[in-house]
């Protein structure tokens, strides 16, 4: 937006944001992937790109498309909200605008924002945990099989193969494709296993 207004609303938003500034798209382009903000707020009637054009980027590009966006403007038309809202604004409030909701609007955005940050956080250690343990029951079933088949001749070797794989098979099924529970059962398996053997001599 023009100077002024820009500079009045970095003033009364410095007090909880830390706030950059850019003239026009291409420059608010450069800071946002130098900065990476929690949330931008963007006119839409500007020399070049427009605001418009502005969400359309964000959202089409992976590296900014998860940064909350507002749209503060002097088009009040129902079909220019709809434009913003349609090309990825988060949030469209008109002037004049009162600074208590735009700060509130603000505050929610970034705070949805932060939640989902966090459960997708979750998400990614859990599923590195899952990896972790796919590897450590693989490695485990790789060390059985290597101890059995020194132990087998040839013929003895692949038949018993075939009736671990075939085993290995039945206990994934049975736990749902829980690789942990699995690998549990798979232990209890070989526990029994080794306990039959034992009573077979």
């Amino acid at each position: 937006d023009h100077d002024e207004l820009r500079q009045y609303l970095a003033t009364a938003l410095a007090a909880n944001w830390n706030v950059l500034q850019a003239t026009g798209v291409e420059k608010a382009w450069q800071v946002m992937l130098a900065e990476m903000p929690d949330v931008v707020v963007s006119d839409v009637m500007m020399e070049g790109p427009d605001g418009f054009e502005l969400c359309r980027r964000m959202r089409a590009d992976m590296r900014l498309s998860h940064i909350p966006l507002v749209l503060l403007t002097a088009r009040a038309a129902h079909q220019s909200r709809m434009q913003g809202l349609q090309s990825g604004a988060d949030a469209y409030l008109t002037k004049p605008f009162h600074l208590d909701e735009l700060e509130q609007t603000l505050a929610n955005l970034n705070q949805a924002s932060a939640a989902l940050n966090g459960l997708l956080d979750n998400q990614t250690g859990s599923l590195a945990k899952t990896l972790n343990n796919a590897e450590a029951v693989t490695a485990n079933l790789k060390n059985n099989a290597d101890n059995i088949n020194a132990t087998l001749t040839p013929q003895e070797s692949v038949s018993s193969l075939l009736a671990n794989m075939e085993m290995i098979e039945h206990i994934i099924h049975q736990a749902g494709g829980d690789i942990v529970v699995a690998a549990r059962q798979y232990e209890i398996y070989k526990y029994m296993l080794r306990g039959t053997k034992s009573m077979q001599h």
